[in-house]
């Protein structure tokens, strides 16, 4: 038996949706360096510089 939804958690696969009568595939693109600003404060507070948040 097949599993009807496939999907990857770690890579840019697409969705594939299984059916009997076809097969549909989703691609969804992950979001890029979402998390940059984050880590140049942590960064910037770690290394001393000033403005860098607590």
């Amino acid at each position: 038996m097949c599993l009807p939804l496939e999907f990857s958690v770690f890579h840019d696969n697409p969705i594939i949706l299984k059916s009997e009568s076809k097969n549909e595939t989703c691609s969804i693109e992950n979001p890029k360096h979402i998390q940059i600003h984050h880590l140049q404060k942590m960064r910037d507070y770690l290394t001393g510089k000033k403005d860098a948040y607590p």
